[in-house]
Order: structure tokens, then sequence, then C-alpha cells
């Protein structure tokens, strides 16, 4: 990465500093990711030169949760590093900015893959119900939004509960072990009456609409549904991660159309 300074018309480039034990590191993860090995702690400190304090604290402070997954203690698998320039692994591990990765709090390494899936799912929801080109933009939010939230309960419930939680004990005719749905993780997280259940369940009613046959044009009456659907998963990605799903600066998640009355579920 090079920074372009102009000083009196003169144009200097300086390169960013890049600390030795974070090529190390990266180093030492590619390699582990390339051959498929997991990484002992004493190996990390050995490779960078991290005392034992120092690793300890990058693991408290959830800077290594991006690259790093604890399986057993003292024992890692690498994540993701493959595809990482010195560059962008230096600025992500800075201790500077007090960056935690998602999922820091997480121990395995599908509720990590879940939870960022999770979390673009949301925002391609957004994205796409607030693009006015498109006709079918309903449609997409609903088949985005159940997907998210799905992926979000699951990663809560193989946190909570392992594989057994979220994987189905028989598998199909095509030999593929299916997983629990939506509507089965919803029982699993929510009791019967719990608002953000209901939300979730209106929608997914609406997803099945719109993934089998059509969804009902009704936008006036959806945005108001989908925008407390928003908000339920904004605080619950948030209560669950410790992280938001979206900067604080985005003014306004979904526009609200029309005046209408409140609906029944929000």
């Amino acid at each position: 990465m090079l920074i372009c300074i102009v000083v009196l018309g003169i144009s200097k480039k300086i390169a960013m500093i890049i600390p030795t034990t974070h090529r190390k590191l990266l180093q030492l993860l590619k390699e582990a990711q390339r051959k498929g090995q997991t990484l002992k702690a004493n190996e990390i400190q050995q490779k960078t030169g991290w005392k034992e304090a120092t690793f300890s604290t990058y693991l408290k402070k959830g800077q290594l949760s991006d690259f790093l997954t604890e399986v057993i203690e003292g024992v890692f698998e690498v994540t993701i590093a493959a595809n990482l320039s010195e560059v962008e692994f230096s600025k992500m591990l800075s201790q500077s900015k007090h960056r935690r990765g998602l999922g820091h709090n997480c121990k395995y390494s599908l509720s990590k893959a879940l939870l960022r899936k999770s979390r673009d799912n949301m925002l391609l929801a957004l994205e796409l119900y607030n693009r006015p080109s498109i006709e079918n933009r309903l449609d997409a939010f609903v088949l985005c939004f159940c997907t998210a939230w799905e992926q979000l309960l699951k990663a809560q419930i193989l946190e909570r509960d392992g594989e057994s939680g979220i994987f189905k004990d028989n598998y199909n005719p095509r030999g593929i072990r299916e997983t629990i749905s939506l509507r089965q993780s919803l029982e699993k997280i929510f009791s019967g009456n719990d608002n953000i259940r209901k939300n979730i369940e209106q929608i997914t009613y609406y997803r099945d609409e719109a993934a089998h046959l059509l969804m009902p044009e009704t936008q006036s009456l959806f945005s108001r549904l989908f925008q407390s659907g928003i908000q339920n998963y904004a605080s619950y990605f948030l209560q669950f991660t410790e992280q938001p799903f979206i900067s604080i600066q985005q003014a306004g998640l979904i526009s609200l159309i029309g005046d209408f009355s409140k609906p029944k579920i929000l």
C-alpha cells in the first residue's frame, strides 16, 4: 500500500511499515492453511517472537479471531489467510485500532463463517430493497432476510449445542446430511409468544410465497414489518457478536412508504 503526500508540489511515496512479527505470522498461517495443519500456541510464539503474555492479549481482545479458531486448548485451526496481502493482514491485526474480528467469541470456525454470511445476506437484503429499479425487490428481500436470520440462529445454536444442534440425524437419499430449517431454529431459540419470532415467522411465510408461487404486492404494509425485522436483527446480531452488523453512521435502514396503520406483528 502506498500513501501519496504532496508538499510544495513535490510528490513523495511512503510505503506502509509492516512489523516483522506480522510478516512472520502471516507466513506461518499461510503455510499451515496450505498443508491443512493446525498450529500450537508455542509454535506461533516461537515464529513471531511474541511472549506468552503478548499472544494471550491478542487472543483475549479477539484480534486473532479472523485467522485462528481454538479447536482444543492451545491448538488452533487456521481459518482465513491464503488471499491476504501483508498490508491487509497487518491492518487487520493492528492493536492500535483495538479491532476485534467477527466471531471473536465463537469456538467453532463454522459459526464464524455463518456470521459472516448472515451479515452479508442482510446487507444484500437492504441493498436490494432500497433499489427501486428492481421490480421484484420484495421477493429478493424476504429471501435474503430469512437466510440471514437462519444463519445467525444456527451460529448461536452451534455454539450452545454443538453440531448435533443444527444437523439432522439422518442423511437424505443423496447421502447429504441436512441441517434444520429456519422454523426449527426459531423453536430452539425463542419462546412461542416472542415478538421477534412472530416477526420472522410472518416474513418467512412471505418468503415461502415468493419462493414457491407469488408474493402479494402490498409494499406499504410490508415496509414497517420489514423495518421492525431489520431492527430486531441489528439488536440481536449486536447482542450475540458484540459487534454491529452495519456501520452506525448509516442513516436509515429501510425507507418507510405511505401513511398506514401499524401491522399487528412487529
